[in-house]
């Protein structure tokens, strides 16, 4: 977990219950995440207006399309993660169909387009004394490219619960989280 003035992250095996760094809560319905909330602005969490959450999954790159050793010449599947060889606690990527087929990892230094990013379903609640929120969903290029729904940021004591990436939902890695002030009040987050 991480807490500090301009980062708040919980990383790693969560399993599903609450876990708490700074001012999020985080529950993932997976068994491992990493959640990240950082202000673009460089300001400290507690004053920013904007964040951006980032929450990927794991990343692959496509196979390379059968025969064709090519940048770019995907297959429409994602690489296959394989043991290493020998093992049964160690992944890398499987080596059938890239350029060296005899090395024990597939191509880890160049790849085939499009990527595939593991889809992470999570609650997460944002201890603040804003009065409201507004919640993105940014694509690759941090463009902005659909807001969540009312139904999917609900007002609690103390904060907001922002379910990202469930069934039915906008999916994305990343998210931006604008914040609106108390009226009368400075910004700040509870912690």
């Amino acid at each position: 977990m991480v807490n500090a003035p301009r980062a708040a992250a919980v990383l790693g095996r969560l399993g599903t219950a609450k876990t708490t760094a700074g001012p999020i809560d985080v529950q993932v319905a997976g068994p491992a995440a990493a959640v990240l909330l950082t202000p673009p602005d460089r300001a400290p969490l507690a004053s920013s207006r904007s964040m951006l959450l980032s929450i990927p999954g794991y990343s692959l790159r496509s196979l390379p399309a059968l025969g064709n050793r090519q940048p770019n010449a995907a297959s429409v599947q994602p690489q296959n993660l394989v043991n290493y060889r020998g093992t049964i606690d160690w992944w890398t990527l499987d080596p059938t169909n890239s350029p060296n087929p005899t090395k024990p990892s597939g191509e880890m230094n160049s790849g085939w387009q499009p990527t595939y990013i593991e889809r992470v379903e999570a609650w997460i609640t944002l201890h603040t004394h804003a009065t409201n929120i507004t919640v993105s969903a940014l694509d690759g290029a941090g463009n902005v490219f659909a807001d969540l729904p009312s139904s999917e940021v609900q007002a609690v004591a103390g904060g907001f619960v922002i379910h990202v990436n469930g069934a039915g939902q906008v999916q994305s890695a990343w998210f931006t989280i604008r914040t609106a002030a108390p009226r009368g009040a400075g910004h700040r987050f509870l912690w």
